[in-house]
């Protein structure tokens, strides 16, 4: 009888993982899953997260409709999401939707407006999806901060 020496499994061979490898795809999660846990989390620090389709919002956060006062499902209907910004920054924001190419991101602040129509102070990150023609954008209110 042979004595065990530790309770972990032993690897087979040849089958070892370094640091920063991903797990194999049967113990990854769903992406649908990883996608809701996301949004949740952000909801939960009030961010803003929508995917765009050539600048139009095809999923969005309950934070990007509480931020916007526009109802989650009329984001998701194909809303322009440069719409949801003030003056030039609507311009601004296109601009930046047609700059980043691959996984690039644009950083900037700009003016949102809010359900009643009032702009208040945003940081945006618009981010490429590696392989893929969409978008992501992220928002959050900075107006507490610049008041400061």
């Amino acid at each position: 009888m042979q004595k065990v020496t530790h309770t972990k499994a032993a690897r087979p061979a040849g089958r070892t993982r370094r640091r920063g490898q991903s797990a194999p795809a049967s113990r990854m999660p769903r992406q649908e899953a990883v996608l809701n846990a996301l949004f949740a989390a952000q909801d939960e620090l009030n961010e803003g997260i929508a995917i765009c389709d050539k600048g139009c919002v095809i999923i969005a956060n309950e934070a990007l409709s509480s931020l916007s006062g526009v109802a989650r499902a009329k984001l998701m209907s194909g809303i322009r999401i440069a719409e949801l910004f003030a003056g030039d920054d609507e311009s601004r924001v296109r601009k930046a939707l047609r700059a980043v190419s691959g996984a690039g991101t644009q950083l900037f602040e700009a003016e949102m407006f809010s359900s009643t129509r009032e702009p208040f102070d945003v940081k945006v990150a618009v981010r490429g999806i590696a392989g893929s023609s969409h978008l992501l954008v992220s928002v959050r209110d900075i107006s507490g901060r610049k008041q400061a």
